[in-house]
């Protein structure tokens, strides 16, 4: 919107103001007039009532002076029709006050509606005059992010399938961002933007950091309007004239429970970790009674959807890959290989199709607490209750590396992206970026004991939990915060 445009609507509220004392004026005056017309009826009624009273005092202390009771039932009866009179005069007044307030109220929200719109126009001129200046800084990280990637790639020639997939899906999103936008909304709070145009759909970004949130398709022409709603929605107006609200954080809901607390239940002991499979086919469970036996069993979601929570279907069970309690888990993105940590002070490699184990992995003093692989499935990291992450090499079966500097147990472990840096949580109250060449960096905001941490496929989010009972979520790249989920 152009500064221009924005005096129509101040000439607008302009006129509603000027318009308003006049209204204003002539209910003060109906006020008034009422009051006066109040007073009066009440002191004819009062006249009235003393002009019965009279009368039948009159009557009944000399009912034989008929002179006297005739005039005072005229005197009763004069006094009656002044009450009347007053009261018609209250009635009318009542009723001029209630027109003078009707004409006066559509001139209250005429100045609220004209000052609205000068509100939102001079917003909408200062965010139009901060584009080119935000298009050009997002023009020189797009910049760095492509040179970033470039290398990225570089380094993951030998990724599998899936990481070229993922790839292709990010720059294919990008390119349908690049599409004409015709629609900008803010949410309330200013922690989220909606965009809207030429590819049909609502794409929601942080309000902070621009770090994309979701894409809702499912309109039939270009959108050229959006508005948050008080309750979360959406609202869009399309080409075709449709107005539609879109419900852009779908509730989640409980799919199904996998074992039992009581009774029978297929694990020994509690579920210690999870990972889901690069498919999404299946979920590994690890568990195990502690000091006993740690067993894995990889569930088969497809087939287990229909099952009775107490006899699910396994693809897969290896009751005696650790001597202890299994406490994390990660597949290979190639789903061919599962890595495991054990409270057995041990780091195991299973071979999925084979169901045979072809690393072990000591080195550890402690429970291993997270285990992760590298994108291009070379490298294992694993942290553990030692206060330490180890680096191997899984072809070599070798420690590359130790990263230490913790204070207390290393909770999880997770490598960000195709380069070789990795995530951490720890007891010591902190989240880290762990670089290869000693270039760590803390995420800020983090109060408490941290249990856990993740990263998204892309490298770019990083989530993390602790004691506190707080979800924060940051920006990879710049370790800012994008949102913080609490009770």
């Amino acid at each position: 919107m152009k500064k221009q445009e924005i005096e129509p609507k101040q000439k607008a509220l302009v006129a509603a103001k000027e318009a308003k004392p006049a209204g204003e004026k002539v209910l003060a005056g109906a006020d008034e007039d009422l009051k006066k017309a109040k007073e009066a009826a009440e002191a004819a009624e009062k006249a009235a009532a003393q002009a019965k009273t009279v009368a039948e005092e009159l009557k009944a202390k000399s009912p034989d002076d008929k002179p006297a009771i005739e005039k005072a039932n005229a005197e009763l009866t004069a006094k009656k029709k002044d009450a009347e009179k007053a009261k018609a005069e209250r009635d009318q007044k009542t009723a001029k006050r209630k027109e003078a307030a009707d004409k006066l109220e559509p001139l209250d929200k005429a100045v609220a509606t004209a000052d609205d719109a000068v509100k939102k126009a001079e917003t909408a001129v200062t965010v139009a005059e901060s584009e080119i200046k935000l298009a050009k800084e997002e023009e020189q990280k797009l910049t760095a992010a492509l040179a970033a990637a470039k290398t990225d790639v570089t380094a993951a020639e030998s990724a599998k399938k899936k990481a070229d997939d993922e790839s292709l899906a990010a720059t294919k999103a990008a390119t349908d961002t690049e599409k004409l936008v015709l629609a900008v909304a803010f949410s309330a709070d200013g922690q989220t933007v909606a965009t809207a145009g030429d590819d049909m759909a609502i794409h929601t970004w942080s309000g902070e950091t621009g770090a994309a949130f979701a894409v809702v398709k499912g309109a039939k022409t270009r959108l050229k309007s959006l508005a948050f709603a008080p309750g979360g929605q959406i609202i869009s107006a399309a080409q075709d004239s449709a107005v539609t609200a879109w419900d852009v954080n779908p509730a989640w809901k409980l799919d199904r429970t996998i074992g039992a607390s009581t009774g029978k239940s297929p694990f020994t002991d509690r579920v210690q970790s999870l990972a889901f499979s690069p498919d999404g086919k299946f979920l590994a469970i690890g568990g195990g009674e502690p000091s006993r036996g740690g067993e894995i069993k990889i569930l088969d979601l497809k087939s287990s959807a229909g099952a009775a929570q107490s006899a699910p279907v396994f693809a897969r069970e290896f009751p005696a890959t650790h001597s202890d309690a299994v406490l994390a888990l990660d597949f290979s993105a190639d789903g061919k290989f599962l890595a495991s940590g054990a409270a057995d002070k041990l780091a195991k490699v299973t071979d999925l199709t084979s169901g045979k184990i072809v690393k072990s992995l000591e080195g550890h003093t402690h429970h291993i607490l997270g285990i992760s692989w590298s994108l291009d499935g070379r490298t294992l990291a694993t942290s553990g209750a030692d206060n330490v992450v180890k680096v191997w090499d899984f072809a070599a079966g070798v420690r590359k590396r130790n990263v230490e500097g913790f204070e207390k147990e290393v909770t999880s472990v997770h490598f960000a992206g195709a380069a070789e840096q990795m995530i951490t949580s720890s007891g010591d109250n902190k989240v880290r970026l762990v670089g290869t060449e000693g270039k760590d960096r803390s995420f800020p905001g983090v109060a408490d004991f941290m249990h856990s941490a993740a990263v998204s496929a892309d490298g770019k989010t990083v989530v993390a939990g602790g004691q506190d009972g707080v979800l924060r979520v940051w920006n990879a790249a710049d370790g800012k915060s994008v949102v913080t989920f609490a009770k």
